[in-house]
């Protein structure tokens, strides 16, 4: 329970700063400064949305730390995001994928000591901390040795919220800190950094993803609903779904699919006490990653949640709306795109109309719902965030009848 995590925790911080004082080489050993190769690490720890964003600026690495130069790339990773970048995308990115994995090693202590007792002895060139610092992450970059060791994406300096310990593996991780302002959209962050280490201007894009035979097909009269989320605080109400699954079964008469993990089960008995599912098909934990890819590609529309499938969507040239608060305002939605191939379908993005001045909660403090006592509240009780509870049925119905009269819509709020 709670205090086993916590247990947890106190031996992964006590851990973390023995291991660095006893292991972690004061200076350049001389063994790694002999050698020919040199090594970067990029330590990716986003998941499966975040690595569909991320799939063709990894491809970009090898090209600006060519091997003919002595470069030698490896990405440590979560073990859904390597599925997603190698299996949905089939490119030959050029680098080494280690076979140890992120996951759910910074929760348990046993995990993590074993992860980073991967790492002993190993040197680095350049360490690549992505795609924004977290108290993880920052956890992991801590105790793996590099010369220059660089966060991306940090929000507005130097983090400042948590507790001493986070600020202090925040401080010690990084010698080199890549800034964006606050705001700017996760694909132009990606192109902004390649930029920096390639010395041209990279356009931001989307990854487009190949799923063989199946991007051949046409699209059938069917629409995909995502109604779960990686954490209850992005999940909007089922009865809003409800309504809109109503409108889109009144109006188009399309089969409405929902997709989601077995854990979002729970999500289709709401939504059975609510409306009669003539029509509506549940796939929630039943399907592969690459048959909900391949749903997603197939379908006429996806309505969801801020989640992975939304940016699938994208990536396959499928039209969505996506249902999403101000907790990351403009960093993930809308999407902003500099270079396009004529397939983009950009996400219409759907936010409250009301304003708040907690905007940004998680670019500011690490955390949803800080800086509003009446969210901080909803998220502690299992609700989602105030931002996102305050958009209607009738916002979504409007933003799906703007993409069906084939209308633009990035954003509506």
């Amino acid at each position: 329970g709670q205090m086993k995590r916590l247990l947890h925790k106190a031996a992964i911080i006590l851990y973390a700063m023995a291991f660095h004082l006893l292991h972690y080489p004061r200076s350049e050993k001389s063994e790694h400064q002999k050698k020919g190769t040199k090594e970067i690490l990029i330590i990716y720890n986003g998941i499966i949305g975040d690595g569909v964003l991320f799939a063709d600026y990894l491809e970009m690495f090898p090209q600006i730390f060519p091997v003919r130069d002595g470069w030698k790339i490896s990405i440590l990773c979560r073990k859904c995001c390597k599925k997603v970048l190698c299996e949905f995308f089939h490119k030959e990115y050029g680098v080494n994928f280690l076979e140890d994995f992120i996951d759910d090693s910074e929760n348990l202590f046993h995990k993590y000591r074993s992860l980073v007792g991967s790492f002993r002895g190993k040197y680095y060139e350049k360490i690549f901390a992505l795609p924004i610092e977290n108290p993880c992450l920052n956890r992991l970059a801590f105790n793996i040795a590099g010369k220059e060791k660089i966060i991306c994406g940090e929000n507005e300096g130097e983090a400042s919220d948590g507790s001493w310990y986070q600020r202090y593996f925040y401080r010690h991780a990084y010698n080199v800190r890549v800034q964006d302002a606050m705001g700017t959209m996760e694909l132009k962050r990606y192109a902004g950094l390649i930029g920096k280490y390639g010395g041209n201007k990279v356009p931001a894009r989307i990854s487009h993803m190949s799923l063989g035979k199946e991007n051949e097909k046409e699209r059938k009269e069917y629409c995909v609903i995502g109604l779960g989320a990686s954490t209850p605080e992005k999940i909007w109400d089922i009865a809003n779904f409800a309504e809109v699954i109503r409108f889109i079964r009144k109006k188009y008469r399309w089969t409405v699919c929902l997709c989601g993990g077995e854990k979002e089960r729970f999500l289709y008995g709401q939504l059975k006490r609510l409306i009669d599912c003539e029509g509506v098909e549940c796939h929630i934990g039943k399907t592969s990653m690459e048959e909900w890819a391949g749903m997603i590609r197939g379908a006429v529309l996806y309505v969801g949640n801020d989640s992975a499938g939304v940016h699938i969507a994208a990536s396959v040239g499928t039209p969505s709306v996506v249902v999403v608060g101000k907790w990351q305002y403009r960093r993930f939605f809308p999407y902003e795109v500099e270079e396009k191939t004529g397939k983009e379908k950009l996400p219409c993005a759907v936010f409250s109309k009301k304003q708040y001045d907690c905007v940004n909660c998680r670019e500011k403090h690490r955390k949803k719902g800080e800086g509003n006592p009446a969210c901080k509240r909803a998220i502690r009780e299992g609700g989602p965030c105030r931002c996102l509870a305050d958009i209607t049925a009738d916002q979504v119905i409007e933003a799906i009848e703007h993409i069906m009269n084939e209308k633009s819509c990035a954003e509506m709020g």
